[in-house]
C-alpha cells in the first residue's frame, strides 16, 4: 500500500486541526529534540548520544516511506535520508542543519499527524457501529416480551 501524499495528508488534516496539531505536535518534536541535543548537549555530556540514537530510528523510517514514494526509488529515498539526518545532526552549517531540521519536522509531524488522524476516524466509525448494533438489537427485542436466543427453548415469565 502507498503512502498517501502530503498535498492529500494536509487536505486531510484541514478538517481536523486538533488532531493534526497534537499529531505535528508529536512527530516534528522528535527531530527537534535530535537536533537540540546532538548540537548542544552531547559535548558536555556523551551519554546523550543515545537519545540522539533514539531520534535516529524514528524519523528516518517515517521519513523513507514518503521519500520512496516521491523518488519512486528505494535507493534515493534511502540517499535523501542519509543526507537529511545526517546534515541535521552532524553539519556545523547552521543554516544546512536548521533547514534539514525544518524539512525533517515536518514530514514527521505531518505523517504522524495523517496517522492520528486515521486513528481517530476508525475509532469513531467502531463507535458509530457500536452504537448503531445497540439500537438495532433493541428495536429487534419486543417490549416486555422474552428474548429467545437460537437454541433455547421460549419460557413465559409473568
Amino acid at each position: 500500500m502507498k503512502p498517501a501524499t502530503l498535498l492529500d495528508q494536509i487536505s486531510r488534516m484541514r478538517k481536523h486541526p486538533g488532531v493534526a496539531c497534537l499529531g505535528f505536535a508529536l512527530g516534528g518534536f522528535i527531530p527537534i529534540a535530535t537536533y537540540v541535543v546532538a548540537h548542544f548537549e552531547t559535548p558536555a555530556r556523551p551519554e546523550m548520544w543515545l537519545v540522539v540514537a533514539g531520534g535516529l530510528v524514528f524519523s528516518p523510517l517515517t521519513v523513507w516511506e514518503q521519500a520512496r514514494y516521491w523518488f519512486a526509488s528505494p535507493y534515493k529515498a534511502s540517499g535523501f535520508v542519509l543526507v537529511l539526518e545526517g546534515v541535521m545532526v552532524s553539519s556545523a552549517t547552521l543554516a544546512l542543519s536548521v533547514a534539514a531540521l525544518s524539512i525533517l519536522a515536518t514530514v514527521n509531524g505531518l505523517s504522524v499527524g495523517y496517522a492520528l488522524i486515521g486513528q481517530s476516524r476508525v475509532h469513531a466509525t467502531r463507535s458509530k457501529a457500536g452504537k448503531r448494533a445497540a439500537a438495532t438489537r433493541r428495536r429487534k427485542r419486543p417490549a416486555g416480551g422474552p428474548v429467545v436466543r437460537k437454541g433455547e427453548t421460549l419460557e413465559y415469565h409473568a
